[in-house]
């Protein structure tokens, strides 16, 4: 079959492209993805490889964490066009079973002649197998990589070989579809301090009320930063759910602990949620 198969490794995605972006790896939970964005750019690149092939689907190879799918895996297993692979993610948090999976599918498409072109983004030496199992069914397999001055040996040499085709994104390309989120400001409400009064004994805890200004101040401010995507994603979950996405609540209160420097007590922390949620539909 005349068609183009597309398989992204997104650790590498990420880990590549936040260090393009900013010269060092960032954490995946600061990072933003535009899922259409990328879409856009994957599909676009790979028509150009392929010189004009229909495509037949894009495969994302992601890892799913304990506490469950992020909203952008969501968003991105609910577009046109995708199908989203899950493998794990082992105690440092590295991806388990993802390349595997790649080379699996990309086997299996090329012997079933489902594709003649597949259009590959990973580094890792383990999928070139893929690669040479596609090829001897005539399958053309072109390579992406992310072209990193802070890393030369972001993509295996031996993987570069393999492929028929070898192109690299620019930092340009990559800012067109992933941002590192803004830092958060944490406000914080510093009480008058008599200098011939003698430290009291708790007055590093932070009373309910200071509590609360603390919060408003810093969830107005966690609001404000949030970056073009991550918005529109919220506001399109909170039309069909009353919570929270695990990744957005786990930084609230995270973030919100730090601030005040203890735990939240239940109604704060239901305070900090509701206006979380006030604000992002009134943006």
């Amino acid at each position: 079959m005349n068609r183009l198969g597309i398989f992204v490794d997104a650790g590498y995605l990420f880990a590549q492209g936040s260090q393009a972006l900013t010269g060092d790896v960032v954490r995946r939970q600061l990072l933003s993805l535009n899922e259409q964005a990328v879409i856009t750019q994957l599909i676009g690149t790979a028509e150009h490889l392929s010189g004009g092939t229909p495509l037949l689907r894009i495969y994302w190879y992601d890892a799913i964490g304990t506490s469950g799918p992020t909203l952008e895996q969501k968003r991105l297993a609910s577009s046109n066009n995708v199908k989203v692979r899950m493998g794990t993610l082992n105690g440092s948090g590295q991806q388990k079973g993802v390349d595997s999976m790649i080379v699996i599918d990309m086997i299996e498409l090329a012997r079933n002649h489902a594709i003649a072109d597949a259009v590959l983004i990973s580094g890792d030496e383990d999928v070139r197998v893929g690669v040479q199992f596609a090829q001897n069914y005539g399958v053309r397999v072109h390579l992406i990589g992310i072209a990193n001055e802070h890393d030369k040996n972001h993509q295996s040499p031996s993987l570069i070989q393999e492929a028929d085709t070898h192109t690299e994104w620019t930092p340009d390309i990559i800012n067109s579809f992933l941002s590192v989120r803004q830092a958060q400001v944490r406000p914080r409400v510093i009480p008058a301090v008599d200098p011939a009064a003698k430290p009291a004994v708790n007055e590093a805890v932070v009373s309910e009320e200071e509590a609360t200004k603390i919060l408003e101040a810093l969830i107005d401010a966690m609001v404000s930063g949030l970056v073009p995507s991550d918005l529109l994603a919220l506001k399109e979950h909170l039309k069909h759910s009353s919570s929270l996405p695990r990744e957005f609540d786990g930084k609230i209160l995270g973030v919100s602990r730090d601030a005040i420097k203890r735990d939240l007590e239940q109604p704060e922390k239901k305070f900090a949620r509701k206006k979380f949620i006030e604000l992002v539909k009134k943006k």
